[in-house]
């Protein structure tokens, strides 16, 4: 009876941790959007965590338009496509390299070269 008592607190345990970290995760998130969606006289009115009365969707066109973010986007974009085909070009040649070699240090040197994908983003 013990065991299946441990097994349910731990359950319940794991569960309370996931919904504390998804918490703390959205609740950044919905403030942003909440307030994003004020206007100036709501946000000096209005508490940060109520939502707004009219949302003043104007927020985004202005932000869209005065921070030039169509540019940003397609920077980003050509950023993005070049790293992807630098990725699977230096992919490609990393696993052949690894197929064809024969050393008999190929796991440092595997632990060497492969580590610092681990901090990639």
């Amino acid at each position: 009876m013990t065991g299946k008592m441990t097994k349910f607190t731990g359950s319940i345990a794991k569960y309370m941790v996931l919904t504390i970290g998804v918490v703390v995760v959205i609740f950044p998130l919905y403030i942003a959007v909440v307030n994003s969606l004020k206007s100036n006289a709501d946000m000096n009115r209005l508490s940060p965590l109520q939502l707004p009365l009219h949302p003043d969707w104007q927020n985004y066109v202005t932000a869209w338009t005065g921070g030039a973010l169509g540019s940003a986007f397609v920077n980003t974009f050509i950023i993005i496509v070049l790293a992807v085909i630098g990725n699977i070009f230096l992919g490609r040649w990393w696993l052949m390299f690894w197929a064809d070699s024969t050393s008999r240090s190929k796991k440092s040197l595997w632990v060497l070269i492969s580590s610092p994908c681990l901090f990639l983003p």
